[in-house]
């Protein structure tokens, strides 16, 4: 009813979507879950080397996935010679590199997907040795440059997932890339990673999943430190006999429990 009038079916309509809209608004929100951190290819790069997990290699490997749609610009440049050792650590004759690199260029230039994701595919290969998986971290520390001045400790339990260059083109994930470099962020952190000490949250996404540039430019930025990030425990697989019954299960049975019923328990009727 509407000042006492039926409403029409046009009327009725609208509040049943305007009813649904405000009861399920915060599941048209992007909550990503499990923790997760998106972090550029040279965070990732500084993580491993701070724990002692880089080598010539890699560098060559993370070099080629950063820099394989520019190996013609950089070879002509003095960079060929660090071109030419890249190569060569990861036993690929230059020639081919080069070759294959200036038909990538052609494609480009023509737009030809297929021969594009072929040269990608053929450096995927290359570097399929490099662990680009995601890691597992905690930070606990002070918290730097808060406005609101308040004196939160930050503490993040998250798993870092890198973005890099080549697995980020053709898809979203690129806007997301050169945004983080042309900002000079490392990081993007999202909610579910924040235990403690959080500052306002940004949508990455929109309603109909492109890329929310706008939410990202706006979102608060936080000034954290290697030093005071370490890694999460990890527990190895293991295989047991026996488990211990925990109280959840304990409270799935209590809540089933009839006031009114009697029960057997250890010889005893009771009420519940």
């Amino acid at each position: 009813m509407i000042n006492g009038r039926p409403m029409t079916e046009t009327q009725l309509a609208k509040v049943i979507v305007d009813n649904a809209v405000n009861r399920f608004i915060n599941y048209l929100n992007n909550d990503p879950t499990d923790a997760q951190v998106f972090i550029t290819a040279e965070m990732f790069r500084q993580l491993r080397q701070r724990e002692g997990l880089w080598n010539d290699v890699d560098e060559a490997m993370y070099n080629l996935l950063e820099h394989f749609d520019e190996i013609t610009k950089l070879a002509e440049t003095s960079k060929r010679t660090q071109l030419e050792k890249m190569a060569k650590l990861l036993r690929i004759p230059f020639k081919e590199l080069l070759d294959r690199a200036k038909k990538y260029d052609q494609a480009y230039a023509s737009n030809n997907t297929s021969a594009m994701n072929e040269y990608k595919g053929w450096i995927l290969q290359q570097t399929e040795r490099l662990d680009a998986t995601s890691l597992k971290y905690i930070y606990y520390g002070e918290p730097d440059g808060r406005e609101d001045g308040l004196y939160v400790p930050i503490y993040d339990k998250m798993s870092l997932s890198p973005i890099f260059k080549i697995f980020s083109d053709g898809h979203q994930m690129r806007e997301v890339y050169d945004f983080m470099m042309q900002n000079q962020i490392q990081m993007l952190k999202f909610e579910s990673a924040v235990k403690s000490g959080g500052i306002p949250s940004f949508e990455l996404f929109d309603e109909n999943g492109n890329f929310n540039k706008k939410s990202l430019k706006n979102a608060p930025v936080q000034q954290q430190y290697f030093n005071l990030i370490g890694k999460q425990l990890n527990t190895d697989p293991h295989e047991t006999g026996q488990t211990s019954l925990l109280t959840q299960f304990m409270k799935i049975a209590m809540m089933n429990v009839e006031d009114s019923t009697m029960y057997n328990v250890g010889g005893k009727k009771v009420s519940g």
